[in-house]
């Protein structure tokens, strides 16, 4: 028997609120891949018709869906989207877009469209610059916080194995914040043991994550059982390299220490936050990723207020050393715009850390 979908789409909107154009993105009018499942699902269940799971993302807007619904169940009706029953059925299906099942209600909505304010702010520079106003000026006067490379954190003229002593000259430069093996584990409640096996990122984003709470007018006592989320975009991995090939490698907190996912959680454990948790891990974009899930967490109320942490710190010269055969780091020591016909500049920047990227914001 002939099935009618226009008939079958009007019949299913009837029970459906109004909704938007026929002619709009479903996704971008608010419908989230539960809710295209759950269309697919209707669909399929009143014409009889075995449809993919990707229906939505083939087909999405309601008119390039209601076309090719009716090219499958009546191959004689036309399938243009000029025709009247693929306009008629096109707005149906927009209606159906309403179902509070399918779609985020319009407060939902109106709510992942909020903004967020930023009260407190902290950060741990190169060249001592340990505040948000010193960065500013700093900035504002074109500073070089570019040095050599720190006596703790490596010996400059050592060249690891197979490399060259070239390799290890352009690694003898970069911007290093001052002081990381230095921390105050007492203050958070760290023994001696597990502080020496936590990565140095671990320790600045405790401090300058406290600091940046602390600024915008809380201590620990109002955080502890707050539903405060943590996003930290972190990448270094060069401790756990260090911890594995020394004498910490038998401690029981080697494999802490050095986790990029512990990162984000000690920040919680320690300061007894409630909120989503998780640390990214996307390269150079990790602190604007951890910025942008702690805006959306906080826009769709999964908790009431978001720290975001960006560190990153260099331990060794590993990395430095293994951008050379690739012309990745430039003799010269600084970053600086690709010349074709020196041929000796390079695109990312030299070793060094820095924590926050720019700041450590709390949202």
């Amino acid at each position: 028997m002939a099935v009618d979908t226009s008939a079958v789409v009007r019949e299913v909107a009837a029970e459906l609120l109004p909704s938007a154009s026929a002619d709009a993105p479903l996704m971008e009018a608010g419908l989230d891949s539960l809710g295209a499942v759950e269309l697919r699902t209707r669909l399929s269940s009143r014409l009889g018709a075995e449809l993919p799971e990707t229906l939505v993302f083939d087909f999405p807007t309601a008119r390039q869906l209601t076309a090719h619904l009716l090219s499958l169940t009546a191959p004689g009706t036309p399938g243009s989207a000029d025709s009247a029953a693929t306009a008629e059925a096109a707005a149906a299906i927009a209606r159906m877009l309403a179902d509070p099942g399918l779609l985020h209600s319009a407060t939902a909505l109106a709510a992942s469209r909020r903004g967020a304010a930023v009260t407190g702010k902290s950060c741990a520079m190169p060249a001592g610059v340990s505040s948000v106003d010193l960065l500013a000026g700093a900035t504002a006067a074109g500073c070089d916080l570019a040095g050599k490379v720190p006596p703790p954190r490596w010996d400059a003229q050592e060249a690891p194995a197979g490399y060259s002593a070239d390799a290890v000259a352009r690694a003898r430069h970069g911007a290093f914040v001052d002081a990381i093996e230095l921390f105050d584990h007492l203050r958070f409640g760290v023994s001696p043991a597990e502080a020496a096996a936590m990565d140095p990122q671990q320790r600045l984003l405790l401090e300058r994550g406290y600091e940046a709470l602390h600024a915008s007018g809380l201590d620990k006592a109002a955080l502890v059982g707050s539903g405060t989320g943590v996003a930290v975009g972190i990448g270094h991995v060069e401790f756990g390299r260090l911890v594995l090939s020394g004498p910490l490698r038998h401690s029981v907190y080697a494999a802490t220490g050095s986790s990029l996912s512990i990162a984000s959680g000690r920040l919680s454990y320690v300061l007894g936050l409630q909120g989503p948790c998780a640390a990214f891990e996307t390269a150079c974009s990790a602190s604007l990723v951890a910025c942008h899930s702690a805006l959306r967490a906080l826009q769709h109320a999964e908790c009431e207020r978001h720290l975001v942490a960006g560190a990153e710190a260099a331990v060794h010269n590993w990395s430095a050393v293994q951008l050379v055969p690739h012309r990745r780091s430039p003799p010269v020591s600084r970053r600086r715009q690709r010349n074709a016909d020196a041929g000796d500049g390079a695109h990312l920047r030299r070793g060094g850390d820095d924590l926050g990227g720019r700041a450590v914001p709390h949202l």
